[in-house]
């Protein structure tokens, strides 16, 4: 029984390391692929109701 619960740690250690290495890599890729517009939606007006606002 023993035996079973330290290969289990070690395998969720495993586990664990292995998202730690793939996410900053899995990030990088899809903030490649991310489109955004040049000016957000109705940006004209927020700024011109910021402005009335002192927001």
């Amino acid at each position: 029984m023993k035996e079973h619960k330290k290969s289990q740690t070690k395998e969720k250690n495993l586990l664990c390391r292995l998202a730690e290495i793939v996410a900053p890599q899995a990030l990088e890729f899809c903030w490649g692929l991310y489109y955004q517009p040049k000016e957000p939606d109705k940006m004209r007006e927020f700024v011109a109701a910021s402005k009335r606002n002192d927001i």
